[in-house]
């Protein structure tokens, strides 16, 4: 999935790719679907994109094929 290039949904701008810094210090966001167990859940990394017209956020999954069910 390409994840460089992608237009708001809201106002059609080009979006600009960013980092999230949760809570002002680095690291990496991820998604995660958890199953029944421990440590059994799916991961992704996620991207991060704001619209500098309007300042819509989107949040992408990396890698979205994983979550699905089998």
């Amino acid at each position: 999935m390409e994840t460089n290039n992608r237009n708001c949904l809201r106002c059609q701008e080009e979006m600009t790719r960013v980092s999230v810094i949760p809570g002002g210090g680095g690291g990496v966001l991820l998604i995660e679907k958890m199953k029944s167990g421990f440590f059994k859940g799916k991961t992704s990394s996620v991207n991060a994109f704001v619209c500098t017209q309007c300042g819509y956020v989107e949040l992408v999954a990396e890698n979205p094929a994983i979550f699905k069910e089998k």
